[in-house]
C-alpha cells in the first residue's frame, strides 16, 4: 500500500519491486474499510477478493468469478466501477460530472 497526497492506494506504483510475503490474516486500517463502504456489496466483495484483503493473496478475475458465481467480464466491470467510485471519493466535482468513457 502506498499513500500519495492523502489518497490511499492498494496497488504498488508501476515498476515497484516488493517481496511476496504469505499473510495468514489481514487487518485493514479503518480508513480502508470506510472507503470500501462506499461500494455496493458486490463491488466490495470483488475488490476484497481481487486485492487479497481477506487472505493476503490477490486473486485473478477467473478465481473471483468462480468464487462469486459470476462471469469474468462481470467481475472486471465491477472492479472498474469500484475503482472509479474509490478514485472519485471525496471529489464532489468528479461525482457530478458524467463519465468520460
Amino acid at each position: 500500500m502506498s499513500e500519495n497526497r492523502g489518497h490511499l492506494s492498494l496497488v504498488p506504483p508501476l515498476g515497484a519491486e516488493f517481496d511476496a510475503v504469505e499473510v495468514k490474516t489481514v487487518e485493514l486500517p479503518a480508513s480502508v474499510d470506510a472507503e470500501l463502504e462506499l461500494l455496493s456489496p458486490q463491488e466490495r466483495e470483488v475488490m476484497r477478493l481481487r486485492l487479497g484483503l481477506d487472505i493476503g493473496r490477490p486473486r485473478n478475475h477467473g478465481e473471483v468469478a468462480s468464487m462469486l458465481g459470476m462471469l469474468e467480464p462481470s467481475v472486471a466491470l465491477s472492479e472498474i466501477r469500484a475503482l472509479g467510485k474509490l478514485r472519485n471519493a471525496g471529489n464532489p466535482k468528479a461525482e457530478s460530472q458524467p463519465d468520460a468513457d
